[in-house]
């Protein structure tokens, strides 16, 4: 994805792991992303209704729920 008319793409990044969660959002955010990064499925849900995301990237195993439910 490419920014459009100078806008970044904004991305939800949903990984239990805190580093490795750092580490990827570090390998997209040098790509011109914006990226929000939670560990848990009910941060992500609080990020994800009050902004919008042009991409999601979550992990199925998280702590508190599944990434699929």
């Amino acid at each position: 994805m490419k920014p459009v008319d100078g806008e970044l793409v904004r991305m939800l990044l949903v990984e239990k792991d805190a580093n490795l969660g750092q580490l990827v959002s570090s390998y997209f955010i040098a790509r011109n992303y914006t990226v929000d990064v939670c560990t848990t499925a009910a941060t992500a849900l609080q990020f994800f209704n009050a902004n919008h995301y042009d991409v999601c990237i979550i992990e199925l195993d998280l702590p508190d729920r599944p990434g699929l439910e």
